[in-house]
């Protein structure tokens, strides 16, 4: 939406719609019976305000909830095809008629256009997430021996073996919060 100032200016009529505009093209008005001056103020005015409220409503989207998006989509939580939201349509000026009563002359209210606020911005898409590998089938607590448990140990606890290093080991058991854990420890 780039600034244009018209050539010839003509007053709105109700119901027309005007895009906005960053600055207001008009000054203000020096004399209060000029009411030319006044309406293409008025209009310019609306105008700015509309461009101004434009960039909150984007600041907004871009702070909000594109980036609860993020959020909820770099760690995972959200699925790796989804979209994000999509951003809100501008707003553009529209001319309303002059009020019932007549206390009002032509005044400008703000409407919801066709176009999107701005572009969604650009994210790097994540792939879907891999669990992690298995852990480890090894063992390895302090100086307890680091070795493949066996499959189908049947052997009792107090259980004395002689290792292939030639050490000692008894089989021990030893009760956590989530359960028992047995293991086998060096002796000697």
């Amino acid at each position: 939406m780039s600034p244009s100032t018209p050539t010839e200016w003509k007053p709105a009529s109700p119901g027309t719609q005007l895009p906005p505009l960053p600055a207001n093209p008009y000054p203000y008005p020096l004399y209060a019976w000029d009411l030319v001056a006044i309406e293409k103020f008025n209009q310019g005015k609306a105008q700015a305000d509309c461009y101004h409220a434009n960039q909150n409503l984007a600041a907004d989207y871009i702070s909000g909830p594109f980036a609860r998006f993020m959020a909820s989509y770099s760690i995972g939580r959200t699925a790796p095809d989804a979209q994000p939201p999509a951003p809100p349509m501008a707003l553009v000026v529209q001319a309303a008629g002059p009020s019932e009563d007549g206390s009002l002359g032509l005044h400008f209210d703000f409407v919801p256009g066709n176009t999107p606020v701005c572009d969604v911005p650009a994210y790097q898409h994540q792939p879907a997430p891999t669990p992690p590998p298995p852990p480890p089938t090894t063992v390895d607590v302090g100086d307890v021996i680091q070795a493949e448990p066996p499959t189908a140990d049947g052997m009792s606890v107090g259980t004395r073996i002689t290792g292939p290093d030639g050490g000692t080991y008894v089989k021990m058991a030893r009760n956590l919060p989530f359960g028992t854990v047995y293991l086998w420890y060096r002796v000697k």
